[in-house]
């Protein structure tokens, strides 16, 4: 596309405060890239605990604490994209790497098991949760607020957490 003499580009995708929007806004580029992102900082973190005779559970939450904070941030606008299965699996298996930690589990426990011995909240509910009720967006709704339902669209959601009009 050309706009007066400056040849624009098309692309699928495109990053607005750190998160991806894609032109179907199924949020995958998003889930997947955080996916990898917060998977590789639980590598990082793992290579300073033992899995065994190492921290105590409370310092190992705290590492839990980080993945869950990557793996939810802009949460408010994609989180009912996470009702799609591919794309809680993708985050349930980084979550879970991290429960393994906490609980000193072998690889062979399953993804809820490890999750209810290690006291941690699935992370589809996390993202549900931080999707329905968002502070500040009684001025979008004209108080009525978002808790049980779904927000008109994402790219609205964008606009009223930015201070754009929707």
């Amino acid at each position: 596309m050309t706009v007066g003499t400056d040849e624009i580009e098309n692309r699928g995708e495109v990053k607005y405060l750190w998160v991806t929007l894609d032109t179907k806004m199924t949020f995958w580029p998003r889930i997947r890239l955080t996916a990898k992102k917060a998977a590789e900082r639980i590598a990082t973190l793992s290579r300073l605990m033992a899995n065994t005779n190492g921290p105590r559970p409370g310092k190992r939450r705290l590492s839990m604490s980080t993945v869950n904070s990557i793996l939810l941030y802009g949460a408010e606008i994609w989180a009912y994209s996470v009702k799609t299965e591919k794309y809680c699996h993708a985050m349930t298996t980084v979550q879970r790497r991290s429960a393994l930690r906490i609980a000193c589990f072998y690889q062979t426990v399953s993804a809820q098991a490890v999750l209810v011995v290690a006291g941690v909240i699935p992370i589809d509910l996390l993202a549900f949760e931080r999707g329905t009720i968002v502070p500040g967006w009684e001025r979008c709704t004209g108080g009525g607020g978002l808790v049980g339902r779904p927000p008109w669209s994402p790219t609205s959601a964008l606009a009223c957490m930015t201070g754009a009009n929707p």
